[in-house]
């Protein structure tokens, strides 16, 4: 078998230096965001790990906590939080991973950010609420979570 040139054998060497390198730099907040979108928990903690910030935001401030509970990606959120992710922490409309939840009718990550002090009142730049979210969604148990973590029914 003939061996390949030098500069393809580099390039060949290149390429799986490259397929093989961890995520670094810039790349690992949003690699960070994509696993928690994507329910990937062994790689978020895997992440994590390797130094990604478990609180990084987009440049609209979305979070990995916000887009694991849009998500409905439950055990992605309970590693967040245990990492220190805050879920009061709004985006550049307002909006909180309790909203989110709330708003996709995820009854288990709404119960699991009440649970861990989610303000159940808080609201975004339009005044909305997550009960009101979940109201106009039709997420009756979401609502029903809400309104007996104390959320206020959104006004008419």
């Amino acid at each position: 078998m003939r061996q390949l040139a030098t500069p393809f054998r580099f390039l060949a060497l290149g390429v799986l230096v490259l397929a093989a390198a961890p995520v670094c730099g810039q790349e690992i907040g949003p690699s960070l965001l994509a696993a928690a979108r994507n329910g990937e928990l062994t790689r978020l903690r895997s992440l994590i790990d390797r130094g990604a910030d478990p609180t990084y935001a987009n440049a609209a401030g979305r979070t990995a906590l916000m887009i694991a509970a849009w998500y409905g990606n439950v055990e992605v959120v309970g590693a967040l939080l245990a990492e220190g992710a805050d879920p009061d922490v709004a985006d550049a409309r307002g909006s909180t991973a309790l909203m989110d939840a709330a708003s996709q009718g995820h009854a288990d990550v709404v119960r699991l950010l009440i649970v861990r002090n989610a303000d159940v009142n808080a609201t975004d730049s339009k005044s909305d609420s997550a009960i009101g979210a979940a109201t106009r969604a039709g997420h009756e148990s979401v609502v029903q979570l809400l309104t007996e973590a104390g959320a206020e029914a959104p006004k008419k």
